[in-house]
């Protein structure tokens, strides 16, 4: 039976879903109302926001997931490709965007980046690179100083706040990665992989993750990156 929790188990630490999950949790445990954790038979989530995070084993029960997921209203999922092709047409209702991971192999490091606390001016870039609505900062700022002041995020910028990107979470050798926009401004000119090697430096040469979509892939395999053939994780919003 599906419950909500208040301890993790053991996480599988090459699951970036249970890695994000992991991350939440030190941050917010159990104490909010927002961020709520569940497990049930080889089922591990979390609702953030409205926003679920789904990570199955295999000979967990999809009916029951299902129908958990329905009553709670899920308008919107990431979730690790295994669920996703388990649930098959119970999700018709949603359209899906496959999400690939990428993982630095041979990234080159750069000097001109730092980490920062400038909430507002990373938020500038964020809004620019992503095009988020000035009513999205409210959520964003409390959401990434908790996590910030827990250890469990880090910002890193490029001078003149032209870009940026979030740690989301890190362990003793993988950092993973989001968030990585540059002001529209300066795109074109090189400044994503100048980030990212100014991230590959600041974070003393660790394993760095991230997810993309299809059409980004080529891009960081031209960082340093590789990538799997096959989708680790799809996205899916509720069609109105």
């Amino acid at each position: 039976m599906i419950k909500q929790i208040f301890e993790l188990p053991i996480i599988d630490k090459s699951n970036v879903i249970e890695g994000r999950i992991e991350a939440y949790f030190k941050a917010y445990g159990g104490a909010y109302d927002f961020c709520r954790f569940y497990s049930g038979d080889n089922i591990l989530m979390m609702n953030y926001c409205g926003e679920f995070f789904i990570s199955v084993k295999d000979g967990f029960d999809k009916e029951e997931l299902y129908f958990f997921l329905k009553s709670g209203g899920m308008t919107s999922a990431t979730m690790d490709s295994f669920c996703y092709k388990a649930l098959g047409e119970m999700l018709a209702d949603f359209s899906s965007e496959p999400l690939y991971l990428m993982q630095s192999e041979n990234v080159a490091e750069a000097d001109g980046g730092d980490f920062t606390e400038s909430y507002s001016e990373v938020f500038s870039v964020i809004k620019d690179a992503f095009g988020i609505s000035d009513e999205g900062f409210s959520g964003w700022y409390t959401d990434i100083c908790h996590r910030v002041r827990h250890n469990v995020s880090r910002l890193i910028v490029l001078e003149g706040f032209t870009a940026s990107c979030t740690v989301l979470y890190e362990n003793e050798s993988e950092c993973f990665l989001s968030h990585i926009g540059v002001k529209k401004e300066y795109q074109g000119k090189g400044l994503g992989k100048k980030l990212l090697r100014n991230a590959n430096r600041l974070l003393k040469n660790k394993k760095l993750s991230l997810l993309c979509k299809w059409d980004k892939r080529e891009f960081y395999k031209s960082c340093g990156f590789i990538c799997k053939d096959e989708p680790t994780a799809y996205q899916i919003v509720k069609e109105r």
